[in-house]
């Protein structure tokens, strides 16, 4: 039988495997880690390269995968202290670089998913964390703690919140893969009319 795959894509890509039936509770989660300091296109590669070690070890059926975030990095106001008196200076809170390698490491996952020809639906944050968790709009690290404990309710051992994560995503996985099965019998049906 296939598995079904959540994934995280980000510098450190996590991700979590289960057989497609949530009763079955061989829940496997990691994560792997891009190299550190090197150009975009060796952690894509590196990545990538993982992944397709995964997907030729493991029969993966359906993924759901992490978007990155889109919007423009958000600011921040700064106070100084200077020889005038106190200025108020607004500065980025993330970077566009920071974006940009994460939108290329997605687009290498989906790469090397559409390479196996595994189905996969690609979600938002906010989307995957209001249906699995109960709120689209938690902090990062209240989403990543709450996946982690409802992985080890499970008895899943998370070896970082990456992977926890990736979890989050999994269960996602879980509730569209019935979902997804009937859309593609529809649209089978259709075209043999």
């Amino acid at each position: 039988m296939g598995e079904l795959l959540g994934l995280d894509p980000a510098t450190r890509l996590g991700w979590a495997l289960s057989p497609p039936f949530r009763e079955v509770e061989r829940i496997r989660v990691g994560s792997w880690q891009a190299p550190t300091g090197a150009p975009t296109h060796e952690k894509c590669a590196a990545l990538a390269g993982h992944l397709a070690d995964l997907c030729r070890s493991t029969p993966i059926i359906y993924a759901a995968i992490e978007v990155p975030m889109s919007s423009p990095p958000r600011m921040r106001k700064i106070a100084k202290q200077t020889p005038l008196g106190i200025e108020v200076e607004e500065v980025a809170a993330g970077s566009l670089h920071a974006q940009n390698v994460l939108w290329s490491i997605h687009g290498a996952v989906v790469a090397i998913l559409a390479s196996f020809g595994i189905p996969f639906r690609t979600v938002s944050v906010p989307t995957w964390r209001a249906e699995v968790l109960g709120n689209g709009r938690m902090k990062n690290d209240e989403a990543k703690r709450l996946c982690k404990e409802r992985l080890e309710a499970r008895s899943v051992h998370v070896p970082n919140l990456d992977a926890a994560e990736a979890g989050g995503l999994l269960f996602f996985a879980q509730r569209h893969y019935r979902r997804w099965q009937a859309e593609d019998e529809a649209l089978r049906r259709s075209a043999a009319a």
